[in-house]
């Protein structure tokens, strides 16, 4: 064949494609330094080559068919539209491919010029794309169903259990007292399962951190407050304490609210929490009535100390009547 000119060897070694020239034989007559690097094949070693050489065996009679399809009808197109190419390296290895093939001429001979490109790294990115999506829809789908669990289920469980806990002092009868208390019991540990359902699906997007779980404690617990208790936090919260005594934060807070909407008559509450030295101090102060310095410790007091001491911590009670409560629970971070 006539050599190409400066010009075109200089535009087609500057090309990112492989530029493959062949005969209407299907013999190669010219690569670029791209092809080369592409396939692994040195110009030497390809020129002369039927260009098949360059494709998966199991594709070259698929590919000599297009190849003398385009040379009888020879116009600027994709090469096997709708079909996955594969192109094949010297090392064996396959690796897909796009053509796009154009009719040349030099010095009176037909040609036909191919532009190869490695497709390897689209596909894997369309891939990758289609994973994401299809992990989209999936966490969105766990987002739906958890925040119909929060904005149902729980929030009619805990006005439930809040309402039962204010009836507990007064009932007088001890059977019917201890038959409310196992019945708030229970609505605790159905709650329980249901924001561990709830902070199990939002864990997959990486939500639910112990902040976000007690700013939305205290937005239920106004719901029967009549007010939204006012939270505070100090230290690293969310990165240092462990989930087990999260969960039991979050209980105790619970508990210290119900305490208010059972007993205190209160107008505002504020809640604290803050990690220092190894410690996790909740503090949960109310305007209310307050205490009476010869009442007994009722059920709530008594489970807050009661977990609190499981965990190797303390609870301490600070009350007045006519001054409010407060009431300080702290244990291990860990």
């Amino acid at each position: 064949m006539a050599p190409l000119d400066n010009v075109g060897v200089e535009l087609c070694e500057a090309a990112p494609d492989g530029i493959v020239i062949v005969d209407t034989e299907g013999n190669i007559v010219y690569v670029n330094a791209q092809t080369e690097l592409m396939f692994g094949w040195s110009r030497a070693e390809l020129v002369d080559a039927p260009v098949e050489r360059l494709i998966d065996p199991d594709l070259a009679d698929i590919h000599r068919s297009h190849r003398e399809q385009f040379t009888r009808a020879a116009r600027t197109r994709p090469m096997g539209a709708g079909l996955r190419l594969e192109g094949r390296r010297k090392d064996g290895a396959s690796f897909p491919i796009e053509i796009s093939l154009s009719p040349v001429e030099l010095a009176g001979e037909r040609l036909v010029m191919a532009a190869v490109r490695d497709v390897g790294e689209r596909e894997l990115a369309e891939e990758t794309l289609r994973d994401t999506q299809a992990e989209l829809a999936t966490s969105q789908e766990r987002d739906r169903i958890a925040r119909d669990l929060h904005d149902t289920v729980i929030q009619q469980l805990f006005a439930v259990g809040m309402s039962l806990q204010s009836l507990g002092g007064s009932l007088s009868d001890p059977v019917q007292s201890e038959r409310l208390e196992w019945a708030v019991d229970e609505l605790d540990r159905t709650i329980r399962e249901v924001r561990s359902v709830i902070f199990g699906l939002q864990s997959v997007r990486g939500g639910g951190g112990l902040r976000s779980q007690l700013m939305e404690l205290a937005h239920e617990a106004a719901r029967t407050l009549g007010f939204e208790p006012h939270v505070r936090f100090a230290g690293l919260v969310d990165t240092t304490i462990s989930n087990a005594v999260a969960e039991q934060v979050i209980l105790a807070t619970r508990e210290s609210l119900a305490n208010v909407v059972r007993h205190a008559a209160a107008r505002s509450a504020d809640v604290r929490i803050t990690v220092d030295e190894g410690l996790v101090v909740l503090v949960v102060t109310d305007d209310g009535r307050g205490i009476a310095p010869d009442a007994q410790p009722g059920h709530g007091l008594r489970n807050l100390a009661e977990r609190a001491d499981a965990m190797g911590g303390k609870c301490t009670i600070t009350s007045a009547p006519g001054e409010g409560t407060t009431v300080e629970w702290q244990v291990p971070v860990a």
